[in-house]
């Protein structure tokens, strides 16, 4: 039972960190600059983020613009703009 317990807490917080990190997204969601370099630093991290409570998690953009596009529409494609300006502007590093 105890085990069961400390299961569902984990869950249950790993759920709530994922909220705080989505809404801190969509407060830097207008300061285009901020958004786009955390963009660029989760990807050149191998797709993790540092979240509001300064661990590591999982960005989920595409997680993220999915939900965002059933409440807040227009929240989802500034997402998708910052994602494509960013991605764009990127250039391979030389090998060696």
């Amino acid at each position: 039972m105890n085990g069961k317990r400390e299961n569902r807490r984990k869950h249950r917080t790993r759920k709530n960190r994922r909220k705080d990190y989505e809404r801190m997204l969509d407060l830097e969601l207008p300061d285009e600059t901020a958004f786009r370099r955390r963009i660029r630093r989760s990807i050149d991290r191998d797709g993790m983020d540092i979240a509001h409570d300064g661990r590591p998690i999982r960005a989920r953009l595409w997680r993220y613009m999915q939900e965002r596009e059933r409440t807040d529409e227009l929240s989802a494609r500034a997402c998708l703009h910052h994602v494509e300006k960013v991605i764009r502007s990127m250039q391979p590093s030389r090998p060696g």
